[in-house]
């Protein structure tokens, strides 16, 4: 348990500090903005290529296609589910792609690379769990990015001939999928980088978790979560709850290890991810539904993450 509250305890201070610093306006909204942006396209990027780059070979790719059926399959079965439940309970078309999306798209750049780069941080096998986490990652971000924009589409019946090309630029120009792929490829090849680029890599990519903690803490007071504390509530329980209990039943089938299936876990306790609100807005979702889920998620998400650094 002890081990388990050291974990979690700096996550939550942080995302608490961040909230706290623009309540009291040491920082404000644009200045947050800055910061997403600076963790989005700077820090999490260095440190995916940092951890990426001096994987031990023939270790990483183990079990990585374990892990990418047991999240891939949960995220489209809870995600039909959810799908159900907005119909059953009449949502309105402009919530129903948006509850389904809150439910399985989870933040895995705030908050999942952030929490396991803190808990695997003394581990002996660090670089090792994080680049596995890394290659989950890239492929998942694309499910999530693809599948939102279905179920956010198809509750609408709309259709945009642009959106194709849209969703493609996003994914190619995408700086974490990009800076997976720079990592492996420089694995892959054996690069030796300079010590001056790695030691760069590894003082930018050990800012990334605590500035995106932070900047979480900040985005939890800024957006309005209006009337929607019910039906966000619903579908943040699939989404901490349902999900990682269908993704640990898959891991357990496909006999995962312990460390794999806390990586595994760990990213699918993840809260509904920010970008979800940005999405729903374009695509003439709910933005009060969206921005309550994100919120709603995020305070839930802690008793998730905490049961599965116990169990883990």
């Amino acid at each position: 348990m002890l081990q388990v509250l050291n974990s979690l305890l700096p996550i939550a201070l942080l995302v608490l500090l961040g909230g706290a610093l623009l309540q009291l306006r040491f920082f404000d909204e644009a200045f947050r903005r800055g910061l997403d942006r600076l963790v989005y396209w700077v820090a999490l990027p260095a440190l995916i290529v940092r951890v990426l780059v001096d994987a031990p070979t023939g270790e990483v790719l183990e079990s990585v296609g374990g892990m990418l059926i047991a999240l891939g399959g949960a995220t489209v079965a809870v995600a039909g589910i959810a799908w159900v439940v907005a119909k059953s309970i009449r949502l309105p078309p402009d919530e129903i792609g948006v509850f389904t999306q809150a439910t399985f798209r989870g933040n895995l750049a705030f908050v999942g690379l952030p929490v396991l780069a803190l808990a695997t941080s003394h581990h002996a096998d660090s670089s090792t769990l994080l680049a596995k986490a890394a290659l989950v990652f890239a492929p998942t971000m694309v499910l999530f990015n693809l599948l939102s924009v279905l179920v956010l589409i198809a509750a609408q019946h709309r259709f945009d001939k642009t959106l194709p090309w849209t969703m493609a630029k996003s994914l190619l120009l995408n700086p974490l999928l990009l800076a997976c792929a720079a990592g492996l490829a420089i694995w892959r090849l054996d690069i030796a980088l300079p010590a001056a680029a790695t030691t760069t890599l590894d003082l930018v990519g050990r800012t990334a978790a605590p500035l995106a903690l932070i900047a979480l803490g900040g985005a939890l007071v800024s957006y309005p979560v209006g009337r929607k504390v019910g039906t966000a509530g619903l579908a943040a329980l699939l989404k901490c709850a349902a999900l990682p209990a269908c993704a640990l039943g898959i891991a357990l089938w496909v006999d995962l290890s312990a460390e794999d299936r806390r990586t595994m876990l760990v990213f699918a306790a993840c809260p509904t991810a920010v970008a979800s609100y940005v999405l729903a807005t374009q695509l003439k979702g709910n933005p009060a539904l969206a921005a309550a889920a994100i919120v709603v998620s995020t305070l839930l998400s802690g008793v998730g993450l905490a049961v599965v650094l116990a169990l883990s």
